[in-house]
Formats: C-alpha cells, structure tokens, sequence
C-alpha cells in the first residue's frame, strides 16, 4: 500500500542519519557518508583507530593519539631535523638529550650575541 512504501520504500523518503543530525532522503544516504562529519572513517596513517571525521584532525595532531602519524621533534626550530612517527620521537628525544642541548645551548649563544651586538 502507500502509506507502506512512502514509509519504507519509497527512495525519496526522509530519514535520518546514524552519524549526525541531519536528515538526508534514503536516496541520497550513501553520497551524504561520504561527506557526513559524524561518520566513522579509518586513520589516515593506518594506525588501526577509526574516529569519527570530524575528529580525524584532533587523531593526527601533534597532541593526538596516532601512533603512526609522522611528528616533528620538539627542538626542530634549534635545528633538529628528525621526523617520525609518536613512539620513535620519543625514544629520539630520550637517545638525543644531550645533542639536543647543544642545539638549545648554540640557539641560546647566537641569541645572547645578537642581544648584546645592538
């Protein structure tokens, strides 16, 4: 009957979506995931963690829980040039304390002379 197909049939009937608030037509469902800010994808780095996208930027930033996302070292702006992913940085911070110094101590001179030059 009608009333039967505009409720669970019909491709235009209106329903909602599982992920966010919004109200797609049955139709359109498949095309609106793809977009839809509230459905879960899978890391962009392979880490095995699906996160809803809109929280995918959150996963993968410096302060984040992605294991594999690749990281800058914390003394790159002394002149540190290593990259890698989360549990690799931390064991090149603990590796490298005291070549990090000397990066520190050679930023903290230069600065001292330029200070002290004018």
């Amino acid at each position: 009957d009608l009333e039967n197909h505009k409720r669970h049939a019909c491709p235009r009937r209106i329903v909602d979506c599982s992920y966010c608030n919004e109200q797609p037509e049955f139709r359109a469902l498949t095309g609106h995931y793809k977009s839809c800010e509230g459905y879960p994808v899978q890391c962009l780095y392979n880490c095995g963690v699906t996160v809803a996208r809109r929280n995918m930027n959150v996963h993968t930033s410096k302060r984040g829980t992605c294991l594999r996302v690749p990281l800058k070292c914390e003394f790159e702006h002394e002149g540190c040039r290593f990259v890698g992913v989360r549990q690799k940085l931390e064991d090149h911070v603990l590796d490298n304390m005291v070549g990090h110094l000397n990066l520190v101590m050679t930023t903290l001179h230069a600065t001292t002379e330029r200070l002290t030059a004018t």
